[in-house]
């Protein structure tokens, strides 16, 4: 168990100090945080201390899985975290998850098309995307529905990981041409910050 900013979480301390730097600048508005890919929930523990109205975890993988639950039930934000087992993806479906990769054998999930998420949960100021490599599902092609839910996000947190040239570009067109100014993060994977409202 470690310590952080007014939390008592279990999990990995450096998980938490890399899920939170580009949150710890942001001076934007704070009602509503979807975090996808939420690992232990370092980034949405810590928005609902900074005011946070609604937190939405999004983790698939249970072995996070159960430590996002204790780390909401340790902290007591029940109220204000509500935590998701499902994967997001482009479209409806299962897939197999064995560890954090799509396999062909493994635990079955949900998935779920990320502007489904936004459009429900709808209008979110703040939405990180860590999904190990899997973001590029969700942007797997531009479309109309993906455009429209983007129109509903004011600030981007994404990890695209950089051996994929050709997908980072695409999913770096697709959120500029929904309005997003790009800016690469300071931690070891590029985070690109899109945003539209805030400094």
């Amino acid at each position: 168990m470690f310590d952080r900013d007014g939390l008592k979480l279990d999990g990995w301390p450096e998980n938490y100090d890399q899920c939170t730097e580009i949150i710890h600048e942001y001076t934007g508005p704070l009602t509503t945080v979807l975090d996808v890919g939420a690992h232990q929930g370092s980034l949405g523990l810590y928005a609902a201390t900074r005011g946070a109205k609604r937190v939405i975890c999004v983790e698939p993988n249970l072995g996070f899985f159960v430590y996002l639950w204790n780390n909401i039930d340790r902290n007591n934000l029940w109220g204000t975290v509500v935590h998701l087992p499902i994967g997001v993806g482009n479209e409806h479906g299962i897939a197999l998850l064995n560890g954090i990769k799509i396999s062909n054998e493994g635990l079955k999930i949900p998935i779920v098309p990320l502007a489904g998420l936004i459009k429900f949960f709808g209008p979110v100021d703040y939405l990180k995307i860590d999904i190990e490599e899997y973001e590029y599902q969700i942007f797997r092609e531009e479309n109309q529905a993906l455009a429209d839910s983007m129109s509903w996000v004011g600030f981007i947190d994404i990890e695209l990981h950089a051996p994929y040239g050709s997908e980072m570009e695409r999913v770096k067109r697709l959120l500029t041409n929904c309005g997003f100014d790009l800016k690469v993060g300071k931690t070891g994977n590029p985070h690109y910050g899109p945003n539209r409202n805030y400094e």
